[in-house]
């Protein structure tokens, strides 16, 4: 069955498929409106894996959107520093800069990343 544009999985009705979801969100201590501590680390982490090995440049936006959900600082320094590398193609920078990149941004993303350590 097909609703708002939706495949609907076995529920089959539009009150089946808002179960499932009051479902998944109760199982996973979402409140309404809200994410939580871990989805914001998966998130932060799916989004660079993205930015660094899929599409293979690096992209201001992506550290500016992480930034935002998971309301994390960065110096206006580093921040104008990684402007200078939008969109360009990691393999064409040379080694060292590349290496010193993505030291900082796994330093500037550290505390949602690897929060015990």
């Amino acid at each position: 069955m097909k609703a708002l544009g939706l495949e609907l999985r076995k529920v089959g009705t539009m009150k089946g498929l808002y179960s499932e979801i009051d479902m998944v969100l109760k199982n996973n201590n979402i409140e309404s409106g809200g994410i939580t501590f871990e989805m914001q680390r998966e998130a932060a982490a799916h989004a660079l894996h993205k930015m660094m090995k899929v599409e293979k440049y690096f992209d201001i936006c992506t550290i500016q959107n992480i930034m935002s959900l998971c309301q994390i600082n960065i110096s206006k320094e580093r921040l104008n520093y990684y402007r200078v590398f939008h969109c360009v193609y990691w393999n064409e920078m040379l080694d060292d800069t590349r290496l010193r990149l993505t030291a900082l941004i796994l330093d500037d993303f550290r505390q949602i990343l690897n929060p015990l350590n």
